[in-house]
């Protein structure tokens, strides 16, 4: 009986407490601004690779590089 009162009493102690210091509305502006700050890239640079068909290949290369590490960034936050 003893010895079961000490488990659960480790129990209780393993079980972690959470303190939230920013409020909710704050926790989803910082998400809504990460998300635009992720999207706005992604968009602007796939209309960039399509709309500018005469683009050197340092313009497009730039382009791929920061559409890539948008839809990197994309997959990152869809793993969080």
């Amino acid at each position: 009986m003893d010895m079961e009162k000490i488990i659960s009493k480790g129990d209780m102690m393993d079980k972690k407490i959470e303190f939230n210091m920013m409020p909710k509305w704050l926790t989803l502006t910082m998400f809504v601004c990460k998300w635009l700050m992720v999207m706005i890239p992604f968009v602007v640079s796939s209309i960039a690779l399509f709309w500018e068909s005469n683009m050197s290949i340092m313009d497009s290369g730039l382009w791929n590089c920061i559409w890539m590490l948008s839809l990197v960034k994309i997959i990152d936050m869809t793993n969080e």
